[in-house]
């Protein structure tokens, strides 16, 4: 889409398109996005590349939350990455990485991808694009200082 613009707000899809518990690929100012959305109903958007092997998160599967996974049951949805089974939760933060074993230290929790500002509001969702969204995949996103458009 050309009609697109970095620290503005802009319309990605139709609300009613993003089922609830499944993950769309989008491309947006030539930056890989997966939208996905909870369980409940919330939406959330991340870069769609693992920062382990640059492989898009959205060729592998959504974990919902309540799954159990290796005995534990998610509290969030993951993004599971099919090359190595990384997986991301809504705020682009690692959650587990399956390889590691115990005893083995790693602070997963410095691991991100970047997460897009994102809202569903007037049956449709927007995101946010900021401009400097090429930056280190350890930085978040701060959230935009208003609200996207909405038709009365």
């Amino acid at each position: 889409m050309t009609d697109f613009q970095r620290n503005a707000w802009n319309r990605a899809m139709p609300s009613r398109a993003l089922k609830r518990g499944r993950m769309v690929h989008k491309v947006f100012l030539g930056e890989p996005v997966v939208i996905s959305r909870t369980r409940g109903g919330g939406v959330f958007a991340l870069r769609d590349l693992c920062p382990h092997r640059g492989v898009l998160l959205s060729a592998g599967r959504l974990c919902a939350e309540g799954s159990v996974i290796d005995g534990k049951t998610l509290d969030v949805p993951q993004i599971e990455c099919p090359y190595h089974g990384w997986r991301f939760g809504p705020d682009g933060a690692c959650q587990a990485i399956p390889c590691l074993v115990e005893g083995q230290e790693m602070d997963i929790g410095r691991i991100r991808v970047l997460r897009y500002p994102v809202r569903d509001t007037d049956g449709q969702i927007w995101i946010w694009i900021p401009e400097a969204s090429d930056g280190p995949v350890l930085a978040d996103t701060p959230e935009p200082d208003h609200e996207p458009p909405v038709s009365a």
